[in-house]
């Protein structure tokens, strides 16, 4: 059976999936690889761990007699970087992008090349430290120039792992276009501090996100950032312009249709923008929104003594609508503020449990409404799509479609989505058949 194989490589687990030509999951497998400690002793994962595991799962893949595998293709986490030596071997930890950035460096850079707000901005970035990953490279440079003076290239972790089974070492746009303070989005290139910091050296040629590389018959791909290959599907599911929710820990509104620049009122609500697969800006904007129903709902378990999942058998009950208060008051217009200002919410007032959780999704979805308009303003969207843990939640939906009655809002389901995308961009190169119309399974929702 003809395939394509994606090895999917997430912070927690590590998996390939192998993807028949209708694009359905024919196997898959996960793995966990215990992280290692970089020299301060700060958590990182084992590359040389996910590179064997790499090359000795396509070995074993590449010779069963049960499936033809014909194009293998990566999604990985951004914002982090795998070197390389002048021979092409790498070294060094890859480092954490949750480690703490030293204040003197971050202070530095901004004084030395401008304020964070006008690069933020030029950037399409909000200032997260070493989750822009550009500033990675500047800490190394600072802190261990001996080490930085042995990189010859830097590698964004998705076309490291390409390169783990092709040598060629490239960069490719949605791993550069991801929160990294690399790119200037207005002017198309590398954003001016990178030269003047003389790191574009250390930075191969980009490719197209579906370039590939022939090796023993099979095409292998370049390796895509894993948010912006999961909006992939969607993109080739559907013509007309949508905005894609996408909800866990945090919630996600994706505009691939707001061409818009980056205002930098909209920074400070966390707005950011990445570049698709195609080289466009996909505006998103962000929300703590799991965390919040986590931390919300254990206190309301708490307080009306039930447990951890009782929630879930709560059913919409619109006898509740004419109670619920908007966490939204005069002194808490803005967003962020409405947010972290959620836990004043006095649970006490609601008479039930399944009053006080109709409350908190009530005010859940207030949030994500004020999210998800700043992505949408003055965008021709008339579809909004919810995947992820909040669209099997039906208070979430039935609140969700009050706040846009006049859009069509849909619960979407797409099995594997980062690794599908990373399958599906190198459809042409091996695969006849039709890409399926129905990728995504959508449900309607209505009042």
């Amino acid at each position: 059976m003809e395939a394509v194989l994606v090895f999917d490589i997430g912070k927690t687990n590590k998996k390939w999936l192998l993807f028949n030509q209708h694009y359905q999951v024919i196997a898959e497998h996960s793995i966990r690889i215990p992280e290692l400690l970089d020299e301060d002793g700060f958590p990182c994962d084992d590359v040389q761990a996910i590179t064997n595991w790499i090359r000795s799962e396509t070995k074993r893949l590449k010779a069963s007699s049960e499936y033809s595998i014909k194009a293998i293709n990566f999604s990985g986490y951004g914002a982090s970087f795998v070197y390389l030596d002048q021979e092409g071997k790498q070294i060094g930890p890859l480092y954490n992008y949750l480690k703490p950035l030293n204040p003197s460096i971050h202070q530095t850079f901004f004084r030395k090349y401008g304020d964070e707000v006008t690069i933020a901005q030029e950037t399409a970035s909000p200032i997260l430290d070493l989750l822009n990953s550009g500033l990675q490279l500047v800490r190394l440079k600072n802190e261990h120039p001996d080490f930085f003076h042995d990189i010859h290239t830097a590698l964004h972790l998705p076309q490291y792992l390409s390169y783990v089974l092709t040598g060629l070492p490239v960069s490719e746009l949605t791993s550069i276009g991801c929160h990294t303070l690399l790119w200037n989005f207005e002017k198309r290139s590398y954003h001016d501090w990178v030269s003047q910091e003389e790191l574009d050296d250390l930075f191969p040629p980009i490719v197209p996100s579906n370039n590939f590389f022939e090796r023993e018959e099979m095409k292998i791909g370049v390796g895509l950032h894993d948010s912006s290959a999961a909006l992939i599907p969607y993109l080739f599911s559907f013509q007309t312009p949508f905005v894609l929710i996408s909800t866990g820990t945090w919630s996600i509104s994706l505009n691939p249709f707001n061409r818009t620049v980056l205002k930098k009122e909209e920074l400070k609500q966390d707005v950011l923008a990445y570049l698709s697969f195609d080289g466009n800006a996909v505006k998103a904007a962000r929300l703590f929104l799991g965390a919040a129903h986590e931390e919300q709902l254990s206190h309301i378990n708490t307080h009306f003594k039930r447990g951890a999942n009782d929630y879930q058998s709560i059913n919409f009950y619109a006898n509740y609508l004419n109670n619920l208060k908007s966490c939204f008051g005069e002194d808490s217009k803005e967003l962020l503020e409405a947010s972290s200002g959620l836990h004043l919410i006095d649970w006490r007032a609601c008479n039930s449990f399944e009053e006080a959780y109709h409350q908190l999704l009530f005010n859940l979805v207030e949030l994500q409404k004020k999210s998800t308009d700043l992505v949408l303003h003055n965008s021709p969207v008339d579809c909004i799509f919810v995947d992820g843990g909040f669209s099997h939640n039906q208070l979430f939906m039935q609140f969700l479609k009050r706040q846009y009655p006049e859009k069509s809002v849909y619960a979407a389901t797409v099995a594997q989505a980062s690794a599908l995308g990373a399958a599906l961009v190198l459809h042409q190169h091996w695969n006849q058949e039709a890409i399926p119309e129905h990728l995504i399974e959508t449900k309607p929702i209505s009042i």
